[in-house]
């Protein structure tokens, strides 16, 4: 959909997200440095056009935000560095540690701008909904309620935490879900009631967008893993000598393509419907319409 003109500009923040989480589905900082060494042999060609030019800006990003979670993440097509090296002091992120993966795909909601509307007759910093950004807000309430089951837990049960996120959020969803105007009028105050109980019916869809988050834990994890699959039959094939080696140079390559390809298919398929759905869903409640001049054409 095409945002509304009195809406915010979602396209920075769109920016930042599909490169982290392009990042996140790679999960290679050398297939980071494959993808930034085809974009220099395509710079000049991208750089013809004003089109070509906004889209090398994009995938320098893309590159950059690679290589430096495959840093974090401490692989290097497939391959982690020791802990002694200096590349390993660099590694903080393991891809094997679930509930810190899991909490870290979820800890992208604590940002999400606020829907204010307009026609509420008040200036925007006294706009109730921007007020509430802070104390509860509906984009703020709702991020609360899912840090209830996104922390880093036991997935028996949840922690003391993580209730008191999921039960505080679910508060502040039903006093600031509504977007009517403020007012100590009984009527004002019942109508702000209802719609924070209609809200509150909007949980399940939040739980399942937060689920839907979960795929760039998964695809990352499937990403090293397929890496580390490559590298030991190559490193097998290299035992057997001979046509051993060769086989093992053709699974280097091809396994390494073949995975290299589906990150970046993987990234930009998932990283545009997370945008588009998941995170326009939250943030962009109106539709707008492009606007085009009027011009008069001549008769031919």
């Amino acid at each position: 959909m095409t945002p509304a003109y009195h809406m915010w500009d979602p396209s920075k923040a769109v920016l930042f997200a599909f490169a982290l989480f392009f990042a996140m589905i790679i999960a290679d900082a050398g297939y980071g440095v494959v993808l930034g060494v085809i974009l220099w042999a395509m710079w000049k060609r991208m750089g013809a056009t004003a089109s070509g030019r906004g889209l090398r800006g994009v995938m320098l990003t893309l590159v950059i935000f690679s290589i430096v979670y495959g840093v974090l993440l401490g692989s290097y097509c497939g391959v982690e560095p020791s802990e002694g090296s200096g590349l390993g002091a660099l590694h903080i992120l393991h891809v094997n540690d679930q509930s810190m993966m899991m909490w870290l795909v979820d800890w992208r909601r604590r940002g999400a701008p606020c829907r204010c509307q307009p026609g509420h007759g008040l200036a925007a910093p006294a706009c109730p909904a921007t007020r509430s950004v802070a104390w509860g807000g509906p984009p703020s309430s709702w991020a609360a309620s899912a840090s209830g089951w996104g922390k880093p837990i036991p997935l028996t049960a949840l922690s003391t935490l993580g209730w008191i996120g999921l039960v505080l959020g679910g508060l502040l969803v039903l006093l600031f879900h509504s977007e009517r105007p403020f007012s100590l009028a009984p009527k004002q105050l019942l109508g702000r009631l209802v719609d924070g109980l209609k809200g509150l019916l909007e949980l399940s869809k939040a739980f399942g967008d937060v689920l839907s988050y979960l795929r760039l834990f998964a695809l990352g994890l499937a990403a090293v893993k397929l890496a580390e699959v490559f590298n030991h039959l190559a490193a097998a094939s290299f035992e057997a000598k001979g046509v051993g080696v060769l086989l093992g140079v053709l699974i280097l390559l091809v396994g390494h393509a073949i995975n290299f390809a589906m990150g970046i298919m993987g990234g930009v398929v998932h990283c545009l419907r997370l945008n588009l759905i998941e995170f326009f869903n939250w943030s962009l409640p109106e539709e707008g319409q492009r606007f085009e001049a009027l011009t008069k054409k001549a008769k031919p």
